[in-house]
């Protein structure tokens, strides 16, 4: 396999705090990876560093085989919208729109033309994620689980190759938990690569690669 991510001699501080001191990581496409570790110990900013949310660091950052350490934010942020679907914990959702109006928010960013092909891919992930119900009902009355398998719909509305989920389980219970875990199995059975930060780790091991974030911060 190919690698989608290499990172080489990454070193990331906040203030005097070292967070990643000559960091070098590869993830393969089509592979499934959990970052796992204590909080505060730089999960999520790891994730936002490979997101191009965060572009405060030194080093070479190669995304597709391509070196995109020095783009600037307005690159950073056409290369997010056009490749990856990014999950947050707390949802970012629009609370006053209904569910498919969120999910069809991306397309707003995006120069992707939405036609008769694009609304039935939509239709099929709402109902893979078990909430077509839901399309017309507003996000402020829903549940946890029900905003977060919204949250995932938007993230993978422009079918993305590269998706990242911050703790995208952590506040759901169990029934919720394993409907999007085995969403995210069925992604890359789909040729599509998923990096999740996870506290979970009683599936470790159904996880193609398993990044612990105390052994990446090790000098």
């Amino acid at each position: 396999m190919n690698s989608i991510i290499k990172l080489e001699h990454v070193y990331k501080n906040y203030g005097n705090r070292v967070i990643f001191e000559d960091l070098n990581i590869k993830i393969e496409k089509n592979s499934f990876t959990a970052i796992v570790g204590e909080s505060g110990q730089g999960k999520s900013t790891l994730l936002n560093l490979l997101g191009l949310i965060d572009r405060d660091y030194c080093g070479a950052y190669f995304l597709f085989g391509r070196d995109v350490s020095n783009e600037t934010e307005n690159e950073s942020a056409r290369i997010r919208n056009r490749e990856m679907g990014f999950i947050y914990q707390n949802y970012n959702l629009i609370e006053e729109l209904n569910a498919q109006d969120n999910i069809y928010m991306p397309f707003c960013y995006s120069n992707k033309k939405f036609d008769v092909d694009q609304r039935t891919y939509i239709e099929e992930l709402m109902e893979l994620l078990k909430i077509e119900c839901l399309k017309k009902r507003q996000v402020k009355y829903l549940s946890g689980g029900e905003k977060q398998r919204i949250a995932i719909a938007r993230a993978m509305a422009l079918n993305p190759s590269l998706v990242l989920a911050d703790e995208p389980t952590g506040n759901l219970d169990s029934h919720n938990t394993k409907v999007i875990f085995e969403f995210f199995k069925g992604l890359k059975k789909k040729g599509k690569s998923v990096i999740v930060v996870t506290h979970d780790t009683n599936r470790l091991n159904e996880y193609d690669n398993v990044l612990e974030i105390s052994e990446l911060r090790k000098r």
